[in-house]
């Protein structure tokens, strides 16, 4: 099945793709998929234009189909003004240049494109298929990888900052909580409400992955931790004041300071931290972070 991502303004574009692909033996869907049916989707469209780029709808549909790794073809259909990030997220997929040529030729093409995907049959498409820009990659490893330090920066920030308190190290921890707490825990998910178009969320999740599978963060019996995900590890001295449901985290040498992290789930496989960041007088960033016990 063929999944196509649309904003409402586009729908008729989406059913005109829809139709003209079922004829080529393709199975169809311009509605959201969920869990139940998302195992189903072989590919999805997705129709690029002025408005779906900063779409709300649009960034949560890619989230969920990048997510669970499921093929994407971007359709676009306005001469965009791209971004940094825009160029990468198009110069790293197959996609169909729908606005230099007829919509009917680009969407013949998008079928030959989705067969070709699909069912392994080379025929290439001659008029609206726009292929990776082989060479530019260096160029476009070099933004990927500046982009993905600028996030890990930010999670770095936000993770080890969230306010400065007193120097108080008589914190009294509860024995059940702390051991709770001890133990190797790995990033499953991060959430925050940082506005981004569809181009930025792909380079976002794109980072967001990577952390997963490289953040790790320990609390030992000792009241000490280690951090490891970023540019070098961290260690420094931790406690946790169960009836505040409130961590502290004292980095090295920190006499003067601890960091403060809100806890608002800790179970013995579960640890959810809330952190609120006030990125200037008028913009404040929530985030969610979303641990599991190895």
């Amino acid at each position: 099945m063929i999944h196509i991502i649309h904003e409402k303004e586009e729908k008729k574009l989406a059913l005109q793709i829809s139709q003209y692909i079922q004829t080529r033996g393709f199975k169809t869907t311009i509605d959201i998929v969920t869990e139940k049916n998302i195992n189903q989707v072989e590919a999805a469209i997705i129709i690029f234009s002025n408005k779906s780029n900063t779409s709300e709808k649009i960034i949560t549909q890619y989230d969920f189909i990048f997510q669970n790794d499921v093929t994407l073809v971007p359709f676009v259909i306005s001469d965009l003004e791209m971004s940094v990030s825009m160029q990468h997220f198009l110069n790293t997929h197959d996609w169909i240049n729908g606005y230099d040529i007829s919509t009917k030729e680009a969407i013949t093409d998008l079928s030959v494109l989705l067969n070709e995907i699909i069912n392994g049959e080379t025929k290439q498409p001659v008029l609206a298929v726009q292929k990776p820009k082989v060479e530019n990659e260096d160029l476009q490893k070099r933004k990927q990888t500046r982009i993905i330090i600028g996030v890990v920066i930010f999670f770095s920030l936000i993770l080890l900052y969230f306010i400065f308190g007193a120097k108080n190290n008589s914190l009294k921890p509860s024995s059940k909580s702390d051991n709770i707490l001890v133990g190797r825990w790995k990033l499953e998910k991060y959430e925050d409400n940082m506005p981004r178009s569809v181009s930025d969320q792909a380079d976002f999740i794109s980072s967001v992955t990577a952390l997963k599978q490289n953040f790790l963060l320990v609390f030992n019996e000792n009241f000490t931790f280690e951090k490891y995900g970023f540019t070098q590890t961290e260690t420094g001295s931790w406690q946790l004041d169960p009836q505040n449901m409130v961590l502290y985290m004292w980095p090295p040498g920190s006499d003067d300071y601890k960091d403060v992290l809100k806890i608002e789930k800790l179970t013995n496989d579960t640890l959810i931290m809330t952190i609120a960041t006030q990125i200037d007088s008028l913009t404040l960033i929530n985030t969610k972070f979303t641990l599991y016990k190895e």
